[in-house]
């Protein structure tokens, strides 16, 4: 967290830290379904807020998770265009034991111009899955695995 408020200070960003009251702007029941899987909230919570903030005026507004680190912050550049999500790469052993790179684009990092058409579809879908699915839900349900959908089909604006 500290070098995401150096970051925004070195920029002249304003900084807002949302700990667990992040979770008022969800709709009851969403909040009930999602209560053993805090994950899930918060990905559909980050939206909600994201949105409420571009209503209180702002012109650009970025989502970055608590353990966002910022190695260089001055090349850390947000781009012009209306949106972008981020990218994550990890590394794993497969079933066979053998490391494999994984490369996926996530919400750890959400970046949301006023322009933008995505922040409120995002939400739209997100929210419907959520309302609507009956059974159990993976953690990266309305996060990462949305996204990629999403991403393999429309090839979303992506922050490397």
């Amino acid at each position: 967290m500290e070098s995401v408020r150096d970051w925004c200070g070195l920029n002249d960003y304003q900084y807002r830290f949302i700990g667990d009251e992040l979770f008022a702007s969800l709709p009851a029941e969403l909040l009930e379904k999602t209560i053993e899987q805090p994950v899930i909230a918060s990905d559909l919570a980050r939206l909600l807020v994201l949105q409420a903030a571009l209503k209180e005026g702002y012109q650009r507004v970025l989502w970055l998770d608590a353990d966002f680190l910022i190695f260089r912050p001055r090349e850390f550049i947000i781009p012009e265009q209306s949106s972008a999500v981020g990218r994550e790469v990890w590394v794993q052993q497969d079933r066979n034991g053998k490391l494999k790179v994984y490369k996926k684009v996530h919400n750890a990092f959400l970046m949301f111009r006023r322009d933008n058409t995505l922040l409120d579809f995002y939400s739209e879908t997100a929210a419907r899955l959520l309302s609507r699915n009956q059974g159990t839900m993976p953690p990266q349900f309305i996060g990462p695995k949305l996204l990629t959908a999403l991403h393999n089909v429309v090839n979303l604006p992506v922050l490397e």
